[in-house]
């Protein structure tokens, strides 16, 4: 009985540890990082970094929950600023983030204005998260084959010391910039009439040749684009009207990976239980014959003899061997 109680035991504490671990081990579920700030797995802050294109946005995230999370940004996801008379933004890149339980991150992205009117977001200018632009993805998609190579200035004295040098990389942001703009308003793009002059005019404090350079530049693009996408199709800037609240937040599910991980499990669990329990059974049983008493064996013995299945040899020399364990 105490053998069967101390098996019972057993299975019931190598279960209980199976099931525990299992939970620590659920697949890590993936959001959109729109959909997991609106089910509140995540918190989110993206603000400006004062320029407006290129690596232009701070983006800190931070795990609201107790697992594992991977939040994937999409191409052409829209930002409104908080406050209306900054510009609202694209996120020029694809990014896939790995979130441990509870970590904060913090990273520059990719991204440029949509609206050229109004002023370029500092850092104290956040946004909150809008819809996909279709029809600006085939541009961003082009502007993203140009490695463009990774400058956030941080005054604007950085900004034009840079570009007076002609540097090759801004160079490619602004052309990215005005090629994106082009999109948004195919009618007048930006290297043509009286938009090209406006633009000499205002970037006088450059290099003019490098900024026709530049307007040619976005040209290329654009109609690399367009050939990518044969009419890219613009939609209107997005309403800067206030967010919805975002929606409790919901526990998901174990993923399949993990279920099928936690039947292998407990169907390994079971063996092991039944492989002890065969191993416990066994060793009683030899250790039953181990203890058995000198005279049962002797008269087993001699009913071995008397019924034939034995010789008298073979009886006299198991008796002196019975004999001499007595006395050991």
């Amino acid at each position: 009985m105490n053998r069967k109680i101390l098996l019972l035991s057993l299975l019931a504490i190598i279960i209980l540890a199976s099931i525990g671990f299992t939970k620590q081990v659920r697949a890590s579920p993936t959001y959109s990082l729109k959909e997991a700030v609106e089910q509140g797995v995540v918190s989110a802050k993206i603000c400006g970094t004062w320029t407006f294109s290129g690596y232009s946005l701070n983006l800190t995230l931070m795990s609201q929950v107790d697992y594992a999370l991977t939040i994937t940004i999409t191409i052409g996801r829209i930002l409104i600023p908080q406050k209306e008379e900054y510009q609202s933004m694209v996120i020029g890149d694809y990014y896939v983030i790995e979130l441990n339980a509870r970590e904060v991150k913090r990273m520059l992205l990719f991204g440029f204005c949509i609206e050229s009117g109004d002023d370029a977001p500092d850092e104290t200018v956040c946004f909150r998260l809008d819809g996909v632009n279709q029809g600006l993805v085939p541009v961003l998609e082009v502007i993203k084959g140009r490695d463009i190579p990774e400058i956030a200035p941080r005054s604007f004295e950085d900004f034009v010391r840079d570009a007076t040098k002609g540097f090759e990389g801004y160079q490619k942001v602004f052309a990215a910039q005005l090629a994106i703009w082009a999109v948004l308003d195919p009618e007048n793009p930006p290297w043509e009439g009286t938009e090209a002059i406006t633009i000499l005019q205002n970037q006088t404090w450059m290099n003019q040749s490098w900024v026709v350079q530049q307007m040619e530049l976005a040209r290329e693009m654009y109609e690399e684009a367009t050939t990518f996408s044969q009419s890219p199709t613009p939609t209107s800037i997005p309403s800067k009207t206030p967010p919805q609240p975002p929606s409790e937040t919901n526990e998901p599910p174990p993923s399949n990976k993990s279920l099928v991980f936690t039947v292998c499990l407990i169907a390994l669990v079971v063996v092991l239980a039944a492989t002890i329990g065969l191993i416990m059974i066994k060793g009683g049983r030899i250790r039953a014959r181990e203890a058995e008493k000198p005279d049962d064996k002797m008269d087993k013995l001699e009913k071995a003899l008397l019924e034939g299945r034995i010789s008298e040899e073979t009886y006299e020399e198991l008796k002196k061997k019975y004999k001499r364990e007595n006395k050991g």
